[in-house]
Protein backbone atom coordinates (compact mmCIF):
# COMPACT_ATOMS: atom_id res chain seq x y z
CA UNK A 1 0.00 0.00 0.00
CA UNK A 2 2.52 2.54 -1.10
CA UNK A 3 2.03 6.14 -2.04
CA UNK A 4 1.93 6.70 -5.79
CA UNK A 5 2.26 9.91 -7.83
CA UNK A 6 0.33 10.78 -10.96
CA UNK A 7 0.35 13.90 -13.14
CA UNK A 8 -2.41 16.48 -12.87
CA UNK A 9 -3.67 18.14 -16.07
CA UNK A 10 -2.49 21.57 -14.85
CA UNK A 11 1.12 20.42 -14.55
CA UNK A 12 1.09 19.88 -10.78
CA UNK A 13 1.20 16.57 -8.99
CA UNK A 14 -1.50 14.62 -7.21
CA UNK A 15 -0.71 11.86 -4.76
CA UNK A 16 -2.72 8.70 -4.30
CA UNK A 17 -2.61 7.26 -0.79
CA UNK A 18 -4.15 3.93 0.16
CA UNK A 19 -4.30 3.12 3.87
CA UNK A 20 -6.15 0.77 6.24
CA UNK A 21 -9.19 1.97 8.20
CA UNK A 22 -10.37 -0.12 11.15
CA UNK A 23 -13.56 -0.12 13.17
CA UNK A 24 -16.08 0.19 10.31
CA UNK A 25 -18.99 -2.23 10.57
CA UNK A 26 -21.61 -1.02 8.10
CA UNK A 27 -22.25 1.09 5.01
CA UNK A 28 -23.07 4.11 7.18
CA UNK A 29 -19.59 3.87 8.74
CA UNK A 30 -18.06 3.70 5.28
CA UNK A 31 -20.04 6.73 4.09
CA UNK A 32 -19.10 8.74 7.18
CA UNK A 33 -15.37 8.13 6.67
CA UNK A 34 -15.62 8.85 2.94
CA UNK A 35 -17.48 12.12 3.61
CA UNK A 36 -14.87 13.19 6.16
CA UNK A 37 -12.01 12.49 3.75
CA UNK A 38 -13.75 14.19 0.81
CA UNK A 39 -14.37 17.33 2.86
CA UNK A 40 -10.68 17.87 3.56
CA UNK A 41 -9.17 20.74 1.54
CA UNK A 42 -6.98 19.47 -1.28
CA UNK A 43 -8.71 16.09 -1.57
CA UNK A 44 -9.65 15.44 -5.19
CA UNK A 45 -11.29 12.06 -4.67
CA UNK A 46 -11.78 9.67 -1.75
CA UNK A 47 -13.00 6.09 -1.88
CA UNK A 48 -13.54 3.90 1.18
CA UNK A 49 -14.00 0.14 0.88
CA UNK A 50 -15.82 -1.56 3.75
CA UNK A 51 -14.92 -5.10 2.66
CA UNK A 52 -11.17 -4.52 2.54
CA UNK A 53 -11.18 -1.87 5.30
CA UNK A 54 -9.14 0.51 3.18
CA UNK A 55 -9.37 4.09 1.98
CA UNK A 56 -7.88 5.40 -1.26
CA UNK A 57 -7.47 9.16 -1.42
CA UNK A 58 -6.26 11.24 -4.36
CA UNK A 59 -5.10 14.60 -3.04
CA UNK A 60 -2.89 17.60 -3.63
CA UNK A 61 0.11 17.30 -1.26
CA UNK A 62 0.58 21.06 -1.20
CA UNK A 63 -2.88 21.46 0.38
CA UNK A 64 -3.14 18.50 2.76
CA UNK A 65 -0.76 16.05 4.38
CA UNK A 66 -1.21 12.28 4.81
CA UNK A 67 -1.16 12.81 8.58
CA UNK A 68 -4.13 15.20 8.27
CA UNK A 69 -6.03 12.56 6.28
CA UNK A 70 -5.39 10.01 9.04
CA UNK A 71 -6.54 12.58 11.63
CA UNK A 72 -9.72 13.19 9.62
CA UNK A 73 -10.53 9.47 9.82
CA UNK A 74 -9.74 9.38 13.54
CA UNK A 75 -11.96 12.43 14.11
CA UNK A 76 -14.91 10.35 12.87
CA UNK A 77 -14.25 7.75 15.57
CA UNK A 78 -12.47 5.12 13.49
CA UNK A 79 -8.80 4.22 13.41
CA UNK A 80 -6.32 4.56 10.56
CA UNK A 81 -2.58 4.24 10.13
CA UNK A 82 -0.20 5.45 7.46
CA UNK A 83 0.90 2.55 5.28
CA UNK A 84 4.39 1.17 5.53
CA UNK A 85 6.56 1.10 2.44
CA UNK A 86 8.17 -2.20 3.49
CA UNK A 87 6.45 -5.15 1.80
CA UNK A 88 7.67 -7.65 4.39
CA UNK A 89 5.91 -5.66 7.11
CA UNK A 90 2.71 -5.81 5.05
CA UNK A 91 3.02 -9.58 4.63
CA UNK A 92 3.52 -10.00 8.37
CA UNK A 93 0.52 -7.76 9.04
CA UNK A 94 -1.63 -9.80 6.65
CA UNK A 95 -0.61 -13.04 8.38
CA UNK A 96 -1.32 -11.47 11.76
CA UNK A 97 -4.76 -10.38 10.53
CA UNK A 98 -5.54 -13.95 9.44
CA UNK A 99 -4.43 -15.29 12.83
CA UNK A 100 -6.58 -12.70 14.60
CA UNK A 101 -9.61 -13.62 12.48
CA UNK A 102 -9.10 -17.32 13.26
CA UNK A 103 -8.83 -16.57 16.98
CA UNK A 104 -11.98 -14.44 16.85
CA UNK A 105 -13.84 -17.25 15.07
CA UNK A 106 -12.73 -19.76 17.72
CA UNK A 107 -13.85 -17.42 20.51
CA UNK A 108 -17.22 -16.99 18.80
CA UNK A 109 -17.72 -20.76 18.58
CA UNK A 110 -16.82 -21.17 22.27
CA UNK A 111 -19.28 -18.44 23.25
CA UNK A 112 -22.04 -19.96 21.10
CA UNK A 113 -21.55 -23.46 22.55
CA UNK A 114 -21.40 -22.15 26.12
CA UNK A 115 -24.56 -20.10 25.53
CA UNK A 116 -26.46 -23.10 24.16
CA UNK A 117 -25.31 -25.32 27.04
CA UNK A 118 -26.27 -22.67 29.61
CA UNK A 119 -29.66 -22.26 27.91
CA UNK A 120 -30.35 -26.01 28.00
CA UNK A 121 -29.28 -26.18 31.65
CA UNK A 122 -31.48 -23.22 32.55
CA UNK A 123 -34.46 -24.70 30.69
CA UNK A 124 -34.02 -28.13 32.29
CA UNK A 125 -33.51 -26.61 35.73
CA UNK A 126 -36.59 -24.40 35.45
CA UNK A 127 -38.73 -27.38 34.43
CA UNK A 128 -37.51 -29.76 37.14
CA UNK A 129 -37.01 -27.49 40.16
CA UNK A 130 -39.91 -26.16 42.19
CA UNK A 131 -40.77 -22.54 41.36
CA UNK A 132 -39.64 -19.92 43.82
CA UNK A 133 -37.86 -16.60 44.07
CA UNK A 134 -34.46 -18.19 44.70
CA UNK A 135 -34.70 -20.29 41.52
CA UNK A 136 -35.85 -17.27 39.53
CA UNK A 137 -32.92 -15.17 40.74
CA UNK A 138 -30.49 -18.00 40.01
CA UNK A 139 -31.81 -18.30 36.46
CA UNK A 140 -31.72 -14.50 36.05
CA UNK A 141 -28.09 -14.47 37.18
CA UNK A 142 -27.14 -17.29 34.81
CA UNK A 143 -28.85 -15.61 31.86
CA UNK A 144 -27.30 -12.22 32.69
CA UNK A 145 -23.79 -13.63 32.91
CA UNK A 146 -24.15 -15.45 29.59
CA UNK A 147 -25.66 -12.39 27.86
CA UNK A 148 -22.93 -10.07 29.12
CA UNK A 149 -20.09 -12.51 28.38
CA UNK A 150 -21.23 -13.83 25.01
CA UNK A 151 -22.74 -10.58 23.79
CA UNK A 152 -20.01 -8.21 24.95
CA UNK A 153 -18.66 -7.58 21.43
CA UNK A 154 -22.15 -6.98 20.04
CA UNK A 155 -23.00 -4.51 22.79
CA UNK A 156 -19.65 -2.71 22.40
CA UNK A 157 -20.11 -2.34 18.62
CA UNK A 158 -23.70 -1.18 19.08
CA UNK A 159 -22.54 1.48 21.54
CA UNK A 160 -19.83 2.61 19.11
CA UNK A 161 -22.36 2.79 16.27
CA UNK A 162 -24.74 4.85 18.42
CA UNK A 163 -21.95 7.29 19.29
CA UNK A 164 -21.18 7.75 15.58
CA UNK A 165 -24.77 8.73 14.73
Amino acid sequence: MATQLEAKPDGGKETVLTFPVTGMTCAACQARVQRALSSEPGVVDASVNLLTNTAAVRYDPSAVTPERLIDAVRDTGYDAELPSTDDSVQLIAAATDQDAEAAAARALVIKAVASVVAGVVAMAFSMSAPAGPAINYLLLGLASVILLWAGHDIYRRAWTALRHQ
